[in-house]
């Protein structure tokens, strides 16, 4: 190790993607392309009407916690039952894409809620903390596809119709999650169609499969709530509620943009991967050397500080070099990327 022969490295574990998520990976993302540029400049939409959904649990505590102490301070006396079931809450986030203005100042701050899964039922004995019939609030620990469509009507349409920012003419609203079974179902469409009401139009966008980092929540976002809850540490299942809240509530706007911004990247690399992965064929298939260097090349028009800024490109100037080099014989595009178009809800 001194003399330098032997290094310190962590590896990580990737995901398991088979060829199918791949494929289904890219043409997701080329579905967020606006028509007409993707052989020249391809150009991301704004996505501002795209509202990602998820599920998470929140722990009332943890078996270990960090914490610093003060000079003398004494630790915290943690208690529970068991440390195999420790309380915990299913919540249901939603945000969007937040909005700013020339000045820099926030317009819509892209967080439409953080709901619980729980219920309201009565007591059925006395304690010397309530008395009995007295209504407690319960988790729902079992979310199925009643749940989960109840929690879509009751909560999150609703909070979707009260916060959306007014100014908005175009009220197409692009519902994202994953492929969870109380998620899918053949009348998933219909039955989020079923809500259109007050100009405003819902439609279901399931994201590919085995890919969390498609979704705002699961890329960061939650991760970004639970550091700042973990602060609390709340004593029951009603302050667990009310402080994940506050987390929720909590968290800068810019904290969510920053997570959009990572997300667009993304959108860029399953694209960039998708013809690194097959560039030895196409090179084979073209009997011409490719520099990697080509392939992987990026450009992104961005400026931080211009919030308001929309049509920022991102250039695959070797991606596009590889789609046009390859002809018709190559089944290459056309089984990589089988939709290059738009659909018309985007």
């Amino acid at each position: 190790m001194k003399q330098g022969e032997l290094k310190p490295h962590t590896n990580p574990l990737k995901p398991g993607l088979t060829e199918h998520n791949k494929r289904a990976r890219i043409s997701y993302c080329l579905n967020f392309i606006m028509p007409g540029t993707h052989t020249t400049n391809p150009t991301y939409y704004d996505m501002h009407n795209v509202v990602h959904i998820d599920e998470k649990w929140f722990y009332l505590t943890k078996k270990d916690q960090r914490m610093l102490l003060a000079p003398n301070e004494v630790p915290p006396h943690r208690v529970v039952k068991s440390k195999n079931f420790i309380p915990k809450i299913m919540f249901m986030g939603a945000v969007a894409r937040p909005r700013w203005d020339r000045e820099g100042n926030c317009t819509f701050d892209g967080k439409l809620g953080l709901f619980p899964f729980t219920m309201e039922v009565p007591a059925k004995r006395s304690s010397c903390n309530r008395q009995r019939g007295t209504m407690e609030t319960k988790p729902i620990n079992k979310v199925n596809k009643d749940v989960f469509r109840e929690m879509i009507t009751m909560k999150i349409i609703p909070a979707i119709m009260e916060k959306w920012p007014q100014d908005d003419s175009d009220k197409v609203i692009i519902i994202q999650a994953d492929n969870a079974k109380p998620h899918c179902g053949a009348d998933i469409h219909e039955f989020i169609q079923s809500h259109n009401q007050n100009g405003f139009r819902f439609f279901w966008a399931p994201q590919p499969p085995n890919s969390p980092d498609l979704n705002i929540l699961d890329l960061g976002f939650f991760r970004s709530i639970q550091s700042k809850y973990e602060k609390s540490m709340p004593k029951n299942v009603t302050v667990l509620i009310k402080e994940a809240g506050q987390a929720f509530n909590g968290t800068h706007p810019k904290t969510l943009s920053n997570v959009c911004w990572k997300m667009r990247e993304i959108y860029h690399c399953a694209q960039v991967t998708a013809v690194v992965d097959d560039v030895r064929a196409a090179t084979q298939y073209l009997h011409s050397p490719m520099p990697m260097a080509q392939v992987a090349q990026i450009e992104v028009e961005e400026d931080e500080d211009d919030w308001e800024h929309e049509d920022y490109a991102m250039s695959l100037y070797g991606y596009i070099l590889l789609c046009n080099a390859i002809n018709d014989q190559s089944n290459f595009w056309k089984t990589l990327c089988p939709k290059i178009m738009p659909s018309p809800i985007f």
